[in-house]
């Protein structure tokens, strides 16, 4: 849903797969629970119908919303960094930003990095 919620609320299972660096398979394994609770829609592509395409819906961004408030409160998501100097946590980022760009390429590294919901508080 996070995936769906960062890149304008529609993307193809391919997109999912490559974005999130799962197998097609695993995609939609995921994606029928999901479906079925009403938190995404799964259509056809209009220009090509055997494509789908997967869009969040109300539910699922309301819900994507809560968990990520409910993040917020976390003091450890997703790990504790507070034994770590600015420097150092820097650098540790600067670091996984260099791999990430190697192994995926810089423009699916600035994709990533750039990936913001519209309209949510990160604050």
């Amino acid at each position: 849903m996070f995936l769906l919620g960062t890149h304008n609320q529609k993307l193809s299972p391919t997109q999912i797969s490559e974005l999130g660096c799962w197998h097609l398979s695993t995609v939609t394994r995921l994606l029928k629970p999901l479906k079925v609770k009403g938190l995404i829609e799964i259509t056809a592509n209009k220009e090509q119908h055997r494509y789908k395409c997967v869009s969040i819906t109300k539910s699922g961004i309301e819900l994507l919303d809560q968990i990520m408030d409910g993040e917020k409160k976390m003091e450890q998501f997703p790990l504790s960094t507070s034994h770590l100097s600015e420097n150092e946590l820097r650098s540790f980022l600067e670091y996984g930003q260099k791999i990430l760009g190697v192994q995926k390429g810089d423009l699916f590294r600035k994709m990533l990095i750039d990936a913001r919901m519209e309209n949510y508080d990160y604050a």
